[in-house]
């Protein structure tokens, strides 16, 4: 899977995680109803679930969905 595939595929999670189909990447993870229970959700998911490793300090130092996005990385 490319880098590109992996970061649609995060958006489309973050976009159902928070019930929010219209999310883009340039909206604020936090602005959009997430809170730090759904931090630790969306990255034990991402992981079991895909493989993608996103750190929790992504989505503090810049909540912007498309930032957040580009921070995952593949397990391994």
């Amino acid at each position: 899977m490319s880098d590109r595939d992996d970061e649609e595929l995060v958006l489309e999670f973050l976009r159902t995680a928070l019930r929010r189909p219209d999310l883009t990447p340039d909206d604020d993870f936090f602005d959009a109803g997430g809170h730090s229970l759904m931090v630790a959700q969306v990255i034990a998911r991402l992981k079991s679930q895909h493989g993608l490793v996103i750190s929790a300090k992504a989505f503090v130092a810049d909540p912007r969905i498309g930032a957040i996005v580009r921070t995952a990385t593949r397990a391994g």
